[in-house]
């Protein structure tokens, strides 16, 4: 078994940016009618947020302000990449396993400006390596890498044949009402009016796709935002599973800016999913 609780270049825990530390994320956006921008370090970020929102402050979820700008200073390991190359988490025989922060791809996109992912920062430093799983790019944590040929395939069968059980920890919306359970929908796909595939519940093409959580604790601010941190075992690996799953209970993840109500997707400037161990 192997965790990713630690990244960073001060030893910054991976899960601190959502989970228990003192210092929450914050929102980074642009002001809805004063137009001023919030700056997280100083640096201006230009994404949107409408009026109703919130943002992660000081261990509090406070409302967006819509008279006021706010400049929070975080930790740089707290908002996207922490600025290194790749973290190494550890080492069995071949393989490797690295972390990868929220906001980097792990294979190269389409285009020159999607170039930049794990696998090629890997590649800068073990020419030989090849990933052996994915992880969505605004989602953090554990990934792993073969150093070889034979490596890569024998972890690759080893995911096809679910014998590496995943484990995630979560920030989703509300309070959960039973302790653990299980969720059992099938996923498919469905045509968007932009002519773009995308993951549903249903849709075409369904596949089994089979979730497992148990809540960690309830929480409630000041002002009355409810959120719960839950662990999850997925026992399938469909596309967005656990985002789709956790929204189709009512529970959609913080932060989740393709399937969660827009004032829950922009309270937070990363989804609150990561990849805690393999």
């Amino acid at each position: 078994k192997v965790s990713s609780m630690f990244v960073g270049n001060k030893g910054c825990r991976a899960l601190s940016g959502f989970m228990g530390s003192q210092t929450k994320l914050a929102s980074s956006c642009i002001n809805p009618i004063t137009g001023r921008r919030i700056k997280v370090n100083g640096q201006v970020f230009n994404k949107t947020l409408s009026e109703g929102g919130y943002i992660f402050h000081n261990g509090e979820i406070h409302p967006i302000n819509v008279e006021n700008g706010y400049d929070i200073s975080l930790p740089k390991a707290l908002t996207h990449d922490t600025g290194r190359l790749f973290d190494e988490l550890d080492r069995k025989g071949d393989v490797l396993f690295v972390f990868k922060p929220s906001g980097l791809l792990s294979v190269p996109g389409i285009g020159p400006e999607k170039m930049d992912c794990l696998a090629t920062r890997v590649k800068s430093k073990y020419p030989a390596a090849k990933i052996c799983h994915r992880l969505d790019r605004d989602t953090s944590g554990i990934m792993a890498f073969g150093l070889n040929a034979s490596a890569h395939r024998l972890m690759s069968k080893r995911f096809e044949s679910k014998q590496i059980q995943k484990v995630y920890f979560a920030l989703v919306e509300g309070h959960i009402r039973d302790e653990s359970g299980q969720i059992n929908l099938p996923i498919g796909k469905q045509m968007t009016d932009q002519g773009f595939n995308r993951w549903v519940i249903g849709g075409t093409k369904q596949r089994e796709a089979i979730t497992r959580y148990q809540v960690f604790g309830r929480f409630m601010t000041k002002h009355g935002f409810k959120y719960s941190k839950i662990k999850l075992w997925p026992l399938t690996g469909r596309g967005h599973q656990i985002r789709l799953h956790m929204k189709a209970i009512g529970h959609p993840l913080l932060g989740d800016t393709i399937h969660a109500p827009e004032k829950i997707a922009r309270c937070t400037p990363r989804l609150c999913l990561h990849a805690y161990s393999l």
